[in-house]
């Protein structure tokens, strides 16, 4: 979920079109009412319980990339490994 042109930038890896063409990943856009221009506004944003309930259900996890972050064709071993760990600590 981000704007136009982070979904955008984020879908010009090859690792993140596969997994959206087969249905493991979902890239969306934040809806106009709400704002993350700021980091104030991105904690609002992703601490409010909507977003979850609303926007991103049913999805049992969510990934975060900031501006800092890069894709890379190993990605998601990477998570899915990360995510196995993570889940075996619950």
């Amino acid at each position: 979920m981000g704007s136009e042109a982070a979904v955008g930038f984020i879908n010009e890896s090859r690792a993140i079109q596969h997994q959206v063409q087969i249905g493991k990943l979902e890239l969306t856009y934040i809806p106009e009412n709400m704002t993350t221009s700021g980091s104030e506004e991105i904690s609002q944003f992703l601490t409010n319980l909507w977003v979850y309930e609303t926007l991103m259900a049913p999805a049992e996890w969510v990934l975060i990339w900031q501006t800092d972050s890069k894709p890379s064709s190993s990605l998601f071993i990477t998570t899915r490994d990360t995510l196995r760990e993570v889940t075996e600590l619950c």
